[in-house]
């Protein structure tokens, strides 16, 4: 007669054994997985807004009329930080403009018979966007981009046509023309540039977010977004 084979089931030591292992490993995986997660946020945003400027470049020049990429002011100060972009169109084909040299028009409020605005209300979160590059970012030395001789830099306060959507005041636009120009309001310039750079807590940047920031440069002549992200 054939014996039974006796099954022999784990200790208590080589289970503890197993689940300290398995602590480690999880304790050494946590700031890989946040490191993971704070680089798929910046994608989103970058995407976003990168998005969000081809759209409205493509509008113009497809229905032979002006557009704007407007957005909010940076959060100030306490909770999350958060930026809100969105496209706008003339309805007309005319620029909404008064005044060629600043792009000032005063604020539009949407629905309006003037403008319509053509894409969602995009929310970047944990984000701030402005123009100046940190000079702890590896894209302040001018080595990592093309060079350009004057840059335009994206503005942090209010600068050309406003918009209002509902309770939200988009107060920074870039101007698109039906050529497909890309202006702050003050001429054509070689590019725009802007700042995208993480922010967890409005207000309160960091040396790591600052290493980290990226540039979304808009070709002055063509309206060509280009996303730039340190090495």
């Amino acid at each position: 007669m054939r014996s039974r084979a006796r099954c022999r089931g784990f200790s208590l030591a080589e289970l503890l054994t197993v689940l300290g292992i398995i602590g480690v490993l999880v304790t050494l995986s946590v700031p890989a997985l946040r490191g993971v997660s704070e680089g798929t946020g910046m994608m989103q945003a970058l995407t976003r807004i990168g998005g969000t400027l081809d759209l409205a470049r493509n509008y113009a020049v497809a229905n032979n009329t002006h557009t704007w990429v407007a957005f909010t002011e940076n959060a100030q100060s306490g909770g999350e930080s958060m930026v809100r972009v969105a496209a706008f169109a003339s309805r007309t084909g005319a620029s909404l403009s008064r005044d060629d040299e600043t792009d000032a028009a005063g604020s539009i409020e949407i629905p309006s018979p003037e403008a319509d605005i053509i894409s969602p209300v995009e929310t970047i979160r944990q984000a701030r966007v402005g123009g100046n590059i940190p000079q702890d970012n590896a894209l302040a030395t001018g080595d990592t981009m093309p060079r350009v001789s004057d840059p335009t830099e994206f503005p942090l306060e209010s600068r050309g046509l406003q918009f209002r959507v509902k309770d939200m005041v988009f107060n920074r636009s870039i101007h698109f023309m039906p050529s497909g120009e890309a202006s702050l309001g003050v001429g054509i310039t070689e590019a725009i540039e802007m700042v995208v750079a993480p922010e967890k807590v409005a207000g309160v940047s960091s040396e790591k977010d600052n290493r980290q920031a990226a540039v979304i440069r808009v070709s002055g002549l063509t309206g060509q977004a280009l996303v730039y992200q340190p090495r």
